[in-house]
């Protein structure tokens, strides 16, 4: 496909791919109008068992504390629902990437990142953490 300038670029479909067997997905998303703004934050369990969802209002923050925000109210929910196998997507970077190194106390979400991490590397439960692209 050739764009108005005549450079050529590349489309690439973007789909949801379900879990691998006994495994159930949890898809996180979040998104504030403005940096910082009002924000929402969605998760969506989807598994053998059907599909539970949730949105939640966070009044202002900013995208990365509501993607953060998603993602440690969905573990909960997980946990909660005796899930033992989970496979998470993120669409953000910054998130996929704070999860993969001990937050310094004094960087912001500190402790939402913590939470996270402990939930993440409980020992009951098998959770993998995927970027994703939407």
């Amino acid at each position: 496909m050739a764009s108005a300038s005549g450079s050529r670029t590349q489309e690439n479909l973007i789909q949801w791919i379900p879990p691998p067997e006994r495994w159930t997905k949890l898809n996180v998303d979040g998104a504030s109008k403005g940096n910082a703004g009002a924000a929402r934050a969605w998760r969506i369990l989807r598994g053998h068992y059907g599909i539970k969802g949730f949105a939640l209002n966070l009044r202002v923050c900013t995208s990365v504390k509501a993607e953060l925000i998603a993602l440690f109210q969905g573990l909960k929910l997980a946990m909660n629902q005796g899930i033992d196998k989970l496979l998470v997507d993120t669409d953000s970077q910054v998130v996929f990437n704070k999860l993969k190194v001990h937050p310094p106390k004094q960087r912001g979400y500190y402790y939402l990142v913590k939470k996270c991490q402990d939930l993440l590397n409980d020992p009951e439960w098998d959770v993998l953490v995927e970027p994703c692209y939407r």
